[in-house]
């Protein structure tokens, strides 16, 4: 199945270790028989978007950016408390993804997430010292080392999590 073409899927995260951006516990994660699924937020280390609807969130953005009254707040997630907090301290503009995670949700679109074992992903992060830590702290995840066939025959209609991790449509 190639999910290219479905409009609702922006694009395809390469990462697997991320946090729950409802605020829920522990790591994003899909049963344990899902090779895929569908999660309302992209997936920032590794983002691979879709080429129409990398173009609409573009043309779009070059317009809402002009409206400086404007936030890019979707109600309910942690990075609109990240967005507020950089706002407040002049570093707003530091936070891309905000304006992507606002364009997704106002379409009702959906990130392809792979659901690799071990909190393994085919991109991590280095975590190093810089724009998101002030230190080199513990690298996000281990890396893929071995192929998954299940990877070579997608579902047709992957399982959809919410913003908590939380399996809402099979």
């Amino acid at each position: 199945m190639s999910f290219k073409f479905r409009p609702e899927v922006n694009g395809f995260a390469l990462q697997a270790a991320s946090l729950k951006h409802g605020g829920g516990k522990g790591p994003l994660h899909a049963p344990d028989e899902n090779v895929v699924f569908l999660y309302p937020v992209l997936g920032s280390w590794g983002f691979s978007p879709s080429r129409d609807n990398w173009i609409g969130f573009q043309n779009w953005f070059r317009v809402a950016h002009k409206n400086k009254t404007f936030l890019p707040l979707v109600p309910g997630i942690l990075p609109s408390l990240w967005y507020k907090k950089e706002l407040k301290a002049g570093t707003h503009e530091n936070i891309w993804t905000m304006w992507q995670i606002y364009y997704a949700y106002s379409k009702n679109d959906r990130t392809l997430y792979p659901n690799f074992p071990n909190k393994t992903g085919m991109t991590i992060n280095w975590r190093e010292n810089g724009l998101h830590f002030s230190k080199a702290v513990k690298v996000a995840g281990p890396l893929v080392e071995s192929w998954d066939e299940r990877l070579e025959n997608l579902p047709e209609e992957p399982v959809h999590l919410d913003v908590n991790g939380t399996v809402v449509k099979y």
